[in-house]
């Protein structure tokens, strides 16, 4: 999360071929939220999220959109912003693309801190305790978060 000190971080791996919707969809997982909320992502000027036909804005849809159409380098960094009212804006960025290798799932490795107290709070021990940390998860699945 950005302007969040001390920070708020995750890292995770997904395919390339992830959809922005189900990147929406990790993303929510990996941060303990439930999706109450709108979003959107940033790639340069370009918003992609769900479009609201009674809000007309210049965000595209992201339905269909693959994540690997928007990014092509190591260190690229997009937007993502959950929550319009709160304006939780996040940075996130490509440390690494495996060329080669099959990536079937997402897949939580580590993070700090677990999110804002708006977040979803049951199982909140279990994340505290950095259970899944590691391990592959599904959408029903809370991550675990490094504990400091």
């Amino acid at each position: 999360m950005r302007d969040v000190l001390p920070p708020i971080w995750r890292r995770f791996l997904v395919p390339g071929a992830i959809t922005l919707h189900g990147l929406h969809r990790v993303i929510q997982e990996v941060m303990g939220w439930e999706n109450y909320h709108l979003h959107l992502f940033r790639f340069g000027k370009k918003e992609y999220g769900i479009p609201d036909p009674d809000y007309p804005t210049e965000m595209r849809n992201e339905r269909g959109r693959r994540l690997r159409e928007f990014l092509r380098d190591e260190g690229e960094v997009f937007g993502y912003e959950y929550d319009f009212g709160d304006s939780w804006e996040h940075d996130l960025v490509v440390e690494r693309i495996v060329i080669g290798a099959e990536v079937p799932d997402a897949t939580y490795l580590e993070g700090e801190r677990v999110c804002t107290f708006r977040c979803r709070m049951t199982n909140f021990e279990n994340v505290l305790q950095g259970l899944g940390s590691g391990d592959r998860f599904g959408f029903s699945a809370i991550p675990g978060t490094a504990r400091k």
